[in-house]
Formats: structure tokens, C-alpha cells, sequence
């Protein structure tokens, strides 16, 4: 293959162009308006407007982020068209780039994939505090070990304010009763599960990620579960969900 100088100078300006759309976006960013606005109503607009008004993102350096809400791990992917979340409370979702300059980031957010303008503000003092995450302890399982019915016989809630409330505003799982509940992994790659006396009814799919060492569980749209196998035996499974959340299940109700 012939390399030409033309070559070789795309290629300098695509990295530099990528170079330079991380670098734009590192900074702490707030909510400003929206792009449909004029389409809204009144009383749709107030709404979202109310759950808008207080969002914030803090994309920093080291690959890390934090919202009002959540702090994890961000990346772009590929094509550099998405913003990819890894949530510490066990979350993977993206949200499609739509515009990214000095001052403005407009990234498409909600169930509606509505565009949402934000505009640079300045960093406070309580805005590079961030609790050290927790060094995993897992381990790899096989297809065998794991795709059996686990009850749940317990979960550790995790003492981070952060992590606490973005339980509270992702899932509807933390007041469920534990008695009955528990999920079922099969060898096709199907997966079940039932929470709070069988009115959280879950299906979807399963598979491993990264060397066997945890489960992927694709939700609605770009959002998955990931579930990071601590423990396995027979009779045992220990998952942790994100950075600290135990859940303890057995084969035995």
C-alpha cells in the first residue's frame, strides 16, 4: 500500500480534530435550553425545564465524570459521535453528540432523545471531590457455573450520598421485597428476572463481559446493567452491581 502525503495529512487532521473534541469537552457544563423548545407547550416546557434546570456534567481529565445525580467513567466511542457513561452504580448508557464547540455541548438526552443545550461554567471548589472508587474483586465463571435460577437473599446498599441517590432516580428496585425475588440465567443467552413478589417482571438478554468476570444486561435503548461477578460456587453467587452494591443470591430460595 501507497502512502502519499495527502494521506498522511488527512490522518494528521482527523487525529487533531478528535484531539481537539476531548479537549473541548473536558470542563464542567450546565444546563441552558433546549433545542425543540419552540415545538413544546407550555406546560410540557415547565415540566421539563423543572427536571432539567439543576443538570450538570463534569467531564474531567482522567476519564472520570460526575453529574447531580451519578459519578463513573466517560469515553466517545468510535466514530466520536456518542458519549459512552459507565456509571459506578452499574450502568452503561451513551448519549449522541450534537454539537460540541468552546462554549456549547448539545447532546441528545431522555426517552425522547430530545437535544439538550449546555453551556460552560466555571468549576467550584466541591466540584474536584470524588471519593476514591473501590478496587473490584472478581472472577471469571463459566456458562456452566452460572446460567441456573438465583434467589436473592440480600443487598448491601452503598453509603455514597452520590451513589445513593442515583439508585433512587435510575431504578425502582430498592424498596422491593427480597423474599421471592431472584433472576435466571440460561445457556441461550436468555435472561429472566423478578423483583418485589413478581411485580418487577424483567426480560432480555445476557452474555459475559471481558473475560468471563461480569454480565451484560441490555435495558431499553443504549442502557445495560453490568453485574461484576465477586463470588461463584454450586450453591453461591456474589455480584456486584457498579463499584459497591452487593447482592447475594443461592440457588435455594
Amino acid at each position: 500500500m501507497k502512502i502519499t502525503f495527502t494521506t498522511l495529512l488527512l490522518l494528521g487532521l482527523t487525529l487533531s480534530s478528535n484531539a481537539q473534541e476531548k479537549e473541548f469537552l473536558i470542563g464542567k457544563w450546565r444546563f441552558e435550553d433546549f433545542v425543540e423548545k419552540q415545538e413544546m407547550d407550555s406546560v410540557g416546557l415547565m415540566l421539563k425545564e423543572m427536571i432539567f434546570k439543576e443538570e450538570t456534567f463534569y467531564f474531567k481529565t482522567n476519564q472520570r465524570y460526575q453529574n447531580v445525580n451519578e459519578t463513573g467513567n466517560w469515553r466517545l466511542n468510535e466514530n466520536e459521535s456518542e458519549i459512552v457513561f459507565t456509571s459506578d452504580d452499574g450502568y452503561e448508557y451513551s448519549n449522541r453528540l450534537l454539537k460540541l464547540s468552546k462554549d456549547t455541548l448539545i447532546i441528545e438526552m431522555g426517552m425522547g432523545k430530545e437535544g439538550i443545550v449546555f453551556s460552560r461554567t466555571p468549576l467550584t471548589e466541591e466540584d474536584d471531590f470524588e471519593e476514591v472508587p473501590i478496587k473490584l474483586q472478581t472472577m471469571s465463571a463459566s456458562i456452566e457455573e452460572i446460567s441456573q435460577k438465583w434467589y436473592l437473599q440480600k443487598k448491601d446498599v452503598p453509603t455514597s450520598k452520590n451513589q445513593r441517590l442515583s439508585i433512587l432516580s435510575t431504578t425502582p428496585m430498592l424498596s422491593y421485597q427480597i423474599k421471592g425475588s431472584y433472576i435466571q440465567l440460561s445457556k441461550n443467552g436468555k435472561y429472566k428476572a423478578r423483583f418485589d413478589k413478581n411485580r418487577i417482571k424483567i426480560n432480555s438478554m445476557w452474555k459475559f463481559g471481558e473475560g468471563n468476570k461480569s454480565i451484560i444486561v441490555p435495558f431499553v435503548g443504549s442502557w445495560k446493567a453490568i453485574w461484576n461477578i465477586h463470588k461463584i460456587s454450586e450453591t453461591e453467587l456474589i455480584l456486584i452491581k457498579g463499584n459497591s452494591q452487593k447482592w447475594y443470591f443461592s440457588t435455594k430460595k
